[in-house]
């Protein structure tokens, strides 16, 4: 993880974060998570993409509290909370799947983070998460077992990327 600005939407201010980060699409931008706001009735929730798994870990400690607007002490005691979180995933020693309950708790209040992974992983997966997708892309029935979810082919990943971009939203 680099402490200097390496990536375009490092330095930027909420809004432009986000208009910058939301233009990160897969399959180009491979890495994401999909994140809702903290909150009981709340039903916003976005997919963010980015270029490689540092850049991912990078954005969960300088961008993701930056979505919510926090500045001085709290944006600094949140990244200072997430930092070790998204080392231990970016050395490989905390899978992404087992990072998102200490990810959650460091920004509860905040965002819950449903989902982490690759876009790969939505489209070949194994995942409950994965196969609520395809089920939802493909329009299979809510009934179907999951086995039953096929795998997105080759030739349909750009139309189930354009899918992803928006599903959830």
């Amino acid at each position: 993880m680099a402490g200097i600005p390496e990536y375009v939407w490092q330095g930027l201010g909420c809004e432009d974060l986000l208009m910058t980060v939301g233009k990160q699409q897969p399959p180009a931008y491979p890495w994401g998570f999909y994140a809702s706001d903290d909150f009981v009735l709340s039903s916003a929730g976005v997919h963010l993409w980015f270029g490689s798994l540092d850049e991912l870990c990078v954005f969960l400690v300088e961008g993701e509290a930056l979505v919510y607007e926090l500045e001085g002490d709290e944006l600094k005691e949140i990244g200072e909370e997430l930092r070790p979180i998204a080392e231990q995933i970016a050395r490989g020693e905390l899978s992404l799947t087992e990072a998102i309950a200490p990810l959650n708790q460091a920004l509860k209040g905040l965002s819950c983070i449903e989902w982490i992974g690759t876009f790969q992983e939505l489209a070949t997966g194994n995942t409950e998460y994965a196969h609520l997708a395809r089920m939802d892309y493909l329009g299979c029935d809510e009934e179907s077992p999951l086995s039953a979810v096929p795998v997105i082919p080759e030739d349909g990943i750009g139309v189930f990327a354009e899918f992803i971009s928006s599903w959830r939203l």
